[in-house]
């Protein structure tokens, strides 16, 4: 039996609850967890589900974007675009800071330099299939795997030994000659 301490706090975990919005009794997975620190650390549950809430978001993006404003404050959205430009630029923002960290991840995982020269300059490294097999690396809708699909590919199947690194010298010197550099530079004369 679920004993109240105070208004709206509960000493049992729910396992089930009937959605407020489809009243469709769903396993609390269905629900956003929410309020951990107000309640002991014990989480509760939003009363609409996933599904009900995401319909409810689409119609509110609908209903603004008919009406002509920006589709996530409601204000008039700049010229040829769908959002203002403050939504813009806070989109622009999360969006350069997400790929900037995987970016960072896939290259951490691959140690930072080229496997053939050790080029250290992070703005020359490129992502190298081992065996020359990129041009069949497709998506599930059949087009080729590059840039942050690929970074999301390699996190996703846990960094494969199949890809490395590889300096913009070396992967056009292989992709082109079909071998990697004979004559190295030093790097160390560079520091």
């Amino acid at each position: 039996m679920n004993t109240k301490r105070r208004p709206g706090r509960y000493e049992e975990q729910p396992t089930e609850r009937a959605c407020k919005s489809c009243t469709v009794l769903k396993p609390i997975a269905s629900f956003q967890e929410r309020n951990t620190a107000r309640n002991g650390g014990r989480p509760t549950y939003r009363y609409s589900c996933f599904d009900c809430e995401s319909a409810k978001a689409l119609a509110r993006y609908h209903e603004l974007k008919n009406k002509g404003a920006c589709s996530h404050c409601g204000q008039p959205p700049m010229e040829g675009f769908g959002t203002c430009e403050s939504c813009y630029i806070k989109n622009k923002m999360a969006r350069d800071s997400a790929v900037a960290a995987l970016r960072e991840l896939v290259l951490s995982a691959y140690g930072r330099k080229c496997s053939h020269c050790k080029d250290p300059r992070i703005g020359c490294l490129e992502i190298d299939h081992v065996g020359g097999w990129g041009k069949e690396h497709k998506d599930s809708r059949g087009r080729r795997l590059q840039g942050y699909g690929l970074w999301v590919w390699i996190r996703d199947n846990g960094f494969p030994a199949t890809l490395r690194l590889l300096c913009g010298s070396c992967h056009s010197s292989l992709s082109y000659r079909g071998e990697l550099p004979k004559v190295l530079p030093s790097w160390d004369l560079l520091k």
